[in-house]
C-alpha cells in the first residue's frame, strides 16, 4: 500500500529571481534588547560578508546621537552594547531613538526606547 503523501510534491511559496540573494544572505538586525531600558541595551546584527559596517544612533529631531561601530566586520553574528550615552559621554535623555545600521549596501533601522 502506497502512501497518499508519496504522490505530493511541495512548491516554492514565491518565486525567486537569479540575482535575489536569499533570506540567509541578507543583513539581518534584530530588535534591541532589553527595550524599552533605562540603562544598557544590547544591538545584535548578523552580516551575510564582511565589510564596512556602521552602526549609529539618531534622535527623533533627526541629530546623531552616537556612533556604536564604524569600521571592517567579519560575516556573521555581532552584538553591540549601548551604554546609554551620547558621544560626548552624558547620559542620553528619556525618549525615542533610532539605530541605523548600514553594511554591504543595505541598511535596517529598529526603533529604542529610552525610559528614566
Amino acid at each position: 500500500m502506497t502512501s497518499i503523501l508519496a504522490n505530493w510534491f511541495l512548491e516554492p511559496l514565491g518565486a525567486v529571481g537569479v540575482d535575489e540573494p536569499s533570506r540567509a544572505a541578507r543583513l539581518q538586525f534584530e530588535n534591541a534588547s532589553p527595550n524599552p531600558s533605562s540603562a544598557a541595551t544590547v544591538l545584535r546584527f548578523s552580516l551575510p560578508m564582511a565589510g564596512l559596517t556602521r552602526l549609529e544612533l539618531i534622535d527623533v529631531g533627526g541629530r546623531r546621537v552616537r556612533v556604536l561601530a564604524d569600521g571592517t566586520f567579519e560575516a556573521g553574528a555581532h552584538e553591540v552594547r549601548w551604554d546609554g550615552r551620547d558621544a560626548g559621554g552624558a547620559l542620553a535623555p528619556a525618549g525615542l531613538y533610532w539605530a541605523r545600521l548600514e553594511s554591504a549596501g543595505a541598511s535596517a533601522v529598529r526603533r529604542i526606547v529610552r525610559v528614566k
